[in-house]
């Protein structure tokens, strides 16, 4: 498993007993698993007699090695190897892995609920509208297009509505645009 010299330091400031108390290790890494489900950052009674700076250094690469462990699938072998990196006792070690063996299904099923999905276009209303004159203008005689997309965002039921105006030349350059997008997206789906 590969990880950053960033995270490497920040665990091997776990990994120091001087700076996180065998005491503290296991509501350490218990807090950063249960920060990751439930997106509450409580920090334990045991945690708060820790450096501020070093808790918070700690907690969140112990939190990212989590996620990013969960992530790739790791083994108990690439875990512990990384951990035996950053100067973890056999005690420490055997604490992470039993914590995160412990959480791993709910944490594998919390990344496969997690998208990064853009709202899908599923529908396009239209109107269009000729403007006589406005209230700033006397006289505009132009068509106007009234627009309204409906996308689909993921993870809700309802659609999403998006309207706005446009000029015979405003909706001919959107157009364009949109099919340059279309031809540029198959080529790269054809590399």
């Amino acid at each position: 498993m590969e990880v950053s010299a960033n995270l490497i330091q920040g665990l091997s400031a776990a990994g120091n007993t001087h700076a996180v108390p065998d005491d503290c290790f296991h509501p350490l890494v218990e807090s950063a698993c249960q920060g990751i489900l439930t997106e509450s950052h409580n920090i334990g009674g045991r945690l708060k007699k820790l450096d501020e700076d070093v808790c918070k250094e700690v907690y969140g690469c112990m939190s990212l090695l989590i996620a990013e462990a969960t992530k790739t699938d790791a083994d108990v072998n690439s875990l512990t190897s990384l951990l035996e990196e950053c100067n973890f006792s056999k005690d420490r070690i055997k604490t992470f892995l039993e914590v995160f063996h412990e959480n791993k299904p709910f944490l594998q099923v919390l990344l496969a609920n997690t998208t990064e999905s853009l709202p899908h276009i599923v529908d396009v209303k239209w109107r269009l509208d000729y403007y006589i004159k406005s209230n700033q203008l006397e006289r505009i005689h132009q068509p106007v297009y009234l627009l309204t997309l409906l996308s689909e965002v993921p993870g809700e039921k309802k659609l999403k509505e998006l309207s706005f105006s446009c000029t015979v030349e405003q909706l001919q350059s959107l157009v364009n645009k949109l099919r340059d997008a279309t031809r540029s997206l198959q080529r790269i789906a054809q590399v």
